[in-house]
């Protein structure tokens, strides 16, 4: 549930404190009680990327560098020899910021940043919401062990059990609501912090979409210009696609790049062809690579009617896209995402293998997909679905 989402979004970050930015990059002091003489650190990104490595001299030890994009989470890792996990995560920004920590303990002591102050009270309000939160599901489990349920409408036998359980769910739904609307006005009081376009790209939901802009463009041109300003930025460029997808509704015209490195669009590939397939993979993903059997069967079989399949690859290697197209020995049209305009963000594909069905006009007739915040869009059509929903489809391309 969103709440539980927020709760550990929070409790895996570390903790800020006060100072002053600068232009020219962040200098971190650190020392950690129990550090071996000439241990060798590294400071990395959410991603794992090392930005920055030294050599402890005793139990002390400086990173220096310079962030592109002010504010970002990142984290201290050691010598597996030493402590074989990294640290919470720290709010590095370019300046001047002290590190105390143990080894052996992931929990540091960050000074020299605001925004320390602002997770602390927002982290305890989270703890506080979900002690009352998780107390009322407990309940609500309880009461719906006592119900008797109609095997048909799966609504409550007792009419005094349905008007409880109604009034149980009136007060989920506000318990929710209310702690959306607090946080909602952390973020209003906070335009100016670094750490606010992060609250916001991990805590409100992205459907209202008029709501998220109104809320970023009233943010600092500082916060809009932080690393999490300029992610959330380009998370409402992508949603400001996604949202318009719809069933039975023309696709969007999505940029998607050739293995030569051309240029072009979902709308052009598709001309021609009575229906188009388009798969959503990657060279890695095994349960991707598991269904081209199938895929080639099924292209085998209706290409003569005018089915095309149109292979968009998420990779971010194109060596290793290259590679596996050879391997696969597919036919049908391969594709890269744009990096500018990544065809998996601009559709909120999460998880991959994933299915979208187009008719002739380009028009949407499925989406399928692993992991998105669209949701399933008409009928299934992966693995033993896809043969009869690509029949059925052509089917109904040829009476119209």
């Amino acid at each position: 549930m969103k709440i539980l989402l927020v709760l550990l979004l929070f409790i895996s970050v570390s903790h800020f404190a006060k100072s002053q930015l600068s232009d020219n990059g962040f200098t971190m002091e650190c020392e950690f009680e129990g550090l071996p003489d000439n241990t060798k650190v590294f400071l990395k990104t959410q991603n794992s990327d090392t930005i920055a490595r030294t050599t402890s001299n005793g139990s002390k030890f400086t990173f220096q560098g310079k962030l592109s994009s002010n504010g970002e989470f990142h984290f201290i890792h050691f010598d597996h020899n030493v402590f074989n996990k990294g640290t919470l995560a720290i709010f590095v920004k370019n300046q001047h910021l002290k590190i105390k920590g143990t080894i052996g303990k992931r929990e540091v002591t960050v000074l020299g940043i605001p925004e320390q102050t602002e997770y602390d009270s927002v982290m305890k309000e989270e703890r506080d919401h979900l002690s009352v939160f998780n107390q009322h599901l407990r309940k609500v489990d309880e009461f719906v062990q006592t119900i008797q349920f109609d095997s048909l409408t799966n609504e409550p036998i007792k009419v005094s059990d349905k008007v409880i359980l109604d009034s149980i769910k009136t007060l989920t739904v506000k318990l929710m609501v209310d702690r959306d609307n607090e946080i909602k006005k952390w973020i209003s009081a906070h335009p100016n912090s670094l750490l606010t376009p992060y609250i916001m790209e991990k805590t409100l939901r992205i459907e209202n979409l008029s709501f998220l802009d109104s809320m970023y463009n009233a943010l600092s041109t500082e916060a809009q210009n932080s690393y999490y300003g300029k992610r959330m930025k380009k998370e409402l460029k992508y949603a400001g696609t996604y949202l318009k997808i719809e069933l039975g509704e023309i696709f969007p015209n999505i940029p998607i790049i050739d293995s030569s490195g051309n240029a072009t669009n979902i709308h052009e590939v598709i001309k021609g062809n009575k229906l188009t397939l388009i798969d959503c993979w990657a060279s890695w993903c095994k349960p991707c690579r598991a269904q081209l059997p199938l895929l080639k069967e099924v292209y085998s079989k209706f290409k003569k009617d005018g089915f095309n399949i149109l292979a968009i690859s998420s990779d971010r290697s194109e060596i290793a896209w290259k590679k596996a197209v050879v391997e696969d020995k597919s036919s049908w049209n391969h594709f890269i995402e744009s990096k500018e305009n990544p065809f998996s963000k601009m559709c909120s594909i999460e998880g991959i293998p994933s299915f979208i069905l187009l008719d002739k006009d380009g028009k949407l007739l499925a989406f399928d997909a692993g992991m998105s915040m669209i949701g399933r869009l008409g009928k299934p059509i992966q693995g033993e679905n896809l043969p009869t929903a690509v029949e059925n489809a052509l089917k109904k391309q040829s009476k119209q």
